[in-house]
């Protein structure tokens, strides 16, 4: 059992593992595999981390030596979308598929659409296309994911205790917990090969309200 254990066991370099998807797929995976963080800090206590900026040229070889799969959950909600979705993980992974290794990436739900509404998701949907053209990638389609400390937690939860509930949240929206989205991720990374190149992470539609 050890054997197998230490042969199934990866090189994980996850970008973004200080903010709440990535700090969570971290957590879920540290005790299983061979973890390395990149991102503009570290994780309190653990050292095994390398700064990389998506804003400044950064030195994709040493970040990507002995590497077997990348896991990039770095996003924004707000800023220089295409340069931090679409720009710096096409360089990233343009590097990676030189050195054939494996790539996860944390999308969004609606960037798999023909024509997206937001500049948010056309950055997003950029890079997808790009990656859904190598073998060795999977593109996970998160819907909003909530959980303990997550900004859309706090956002819609705020919207659903008003005494006069806005239309928005008539509208049924596709969620997922955190917790589910680590577990698909952890499945996704042990059994790599029998997964699609495109994952949709959604539970059923459901009101706000409903939710919260």
């Amino acid at each position: 059992m050890v054997t197998t254990i230490m042969k199934n066991k990866q090189k994980i370099l996850i970008l973004g593992a200080t903010g709440f998807i990535g700090n969570a797929i971290f957590h879920s995976l540290v005790n299983k595999h061979n973890v390395s963080i990149a991102g503009r800090r570290p994780i309190e206590g653990y050292d095994n981390w390398k700064e990389i900026d998506f804003l400044k040229k950064n030195d994709w070889d040493n970040l990507l030596d002995g590497i077997d799969l990348i896991i990039n959950a770095i996003g924004i909600i707000e800023g220089d979308f295409e340069q931090i979705q679409t720009v710096a993980p096409l360089e990233l992974y343009s590097n990676c598929i030189k050195r054939e290794i494996k790539i996860i990436h944390i999308s969004a739900i609606g960037a798999e659409k023909d024509k997206p509404t937001t500049n948010f998701l056309i950055s997003k949907k950029e890079t997808d296309n790009f990656l859904l053209k190598y073998n060795k990638s999977k593109v996970i389609y998160p819907g909003i994911v909530i959980g303990r400390n997550g900004k859309s937690t706090q956002f819609f939860a705020e919207i659903a205790s008003l005494p006069i509930i806005p239309l928005l949240s008539e509208k049924p929206i596709s969620f997922i917990h955190v917790e589910q989205l680590t577990e698909l991720i952890q499945k996704t990374v042990s059994d790599f090969n029998n997964y699609p190149n495109q994952v949709f992470a959604v539970s059923k539609p459901e009101p706000i309200k409903e939710v919260f």
